[in-house]
C-alpha cells in the first residue's frame, strides 16, 4: 500500500480516505486533505482555512498528538487545558459550522497540532456536502 491516503472505491469515482492500515474509511465525501508535520513540541497548522461548503474535518493522528481548532493564529500545546488529545492511530471529526461562514475572524477555519512524544504525520480531511 503507497503512502497516499487516498482511493478508489471498487468500481465507482467516489475518492475514499484510507487509515493508517490501509482500510477505507467510512466518511466518503471529502474535498481536500491538508498534510501536516508536527515535532516533538512543535505545532504545525493548516496554511489555507478551510473551505466555506467544509462541514466537518477529520482529524487522522499516525502519531499522539494535541490538536486545537481556531483562527489563523491558534496555536497547540501540550497539556494546556484547551488542546485535546489524539493517540496514535485515532480520528476524529469536529464541526466547521457552515451555516455561520464566515465567522468573525475565520475562528474555526484552522487547526493547529503538536506532536507528544514523537514527530509524524497528521491530516485533515475536508468534508463537503456531495452538492457542493
Amino acid at each position: 500500500m503507497g503512502s497516499s491516503p487516498v482511493g478508489n472505491a471498487r468500481g465507482s469515482g467516489v475518492q475514499l480516505v484510507r487509515d493508517s492500515r490501509g482500510n477505507n474509511s467510512p466518511l466518503v465525501h471529502f474535498a481536500e486533505v491538508h498534510d501536516l508535520n508536527p515535532t516533538i513540541g512543535g505545532q504545525d497548522r493548516n496554511s489555507t482555512g478551510f473551505n466555506e461548503a467544509t462541514g466537518a474535518v477529520t482529524i487522522v493522528a499516525a502519531v499522539q498528538c494535541y490538536f486545537v481548532q481556531g483562527a489563523v493564529d491558534v496555536v497547540a500545546a501540550i497539556e494546556d487545558g484547551v488542546s485535546k488529545l489524539l493517540l496514535a492511530g485515532e480520528r476524529i471529526t469536529v464541526p466547521i459550522w457552515p451555516d455561520n461562514w464566515p465567522l468573525e475572524g475565520d475562528e474555526w477555519g484552522y487547526i493547529s497540532v503538536v506532536g507528544d512524544g514523537a514527530g509524524g504525520k497528521v491530516q485533515l480531511v475536508e468534508h463537503r456536502n456531495p452538492a457542493d
